[in-house]
């Protein structure tokens, strides 16, 4: 898993973090022959449906979620790599570009 390696390189694009995680995770459910998500979700469910349907944990999460997984690692990381610095990267400043959701915080 060369590529996760590279996990938090500010050089590290999107289309490459996507390619890392995808990779683990077929890794990680050896799925030698997938080439997506759905393929991946697809053969796993056919393995396992032989008796009874899988847990829904058991089965892989979808391609959007898991690039959405990836992005926060990747994120998480930059963040690990920069707290011996000065500040953090100007790539971490918007944490929204990595999947993330702020919402206006009010309290009453």
């Amino acid at each position: 898993m060369d590529e996760l390696d590279h996990l938090g390189d500010l050089s590290f694009s999107y289309d490459d973090v996507k390619t890392a995680t995808t990779k683990f995770f077929f890794a990680l459910y050896r799925q030698k022959k997938s080439i997506t998500m759905f393929d991946a979700k697809y053969n796993i469910y056919n393995r396992k449906t032989k008796t009874k349907p899988p847990p829904l944990k058991k089965l892989p999460p979808t391609e959007d979620n898991l690039y959405l997984h990836g992005r926060r690692a990747h994120l998480q990381v930059m963040l690990w790599k920069s707290v011996n610095k000065d500040c953090a990267p100007d790539d971490t400043r918007d944490i929204t570009r990595y999947g993330w959701v702020v919402k206006d915080c009010t309290t009453d």
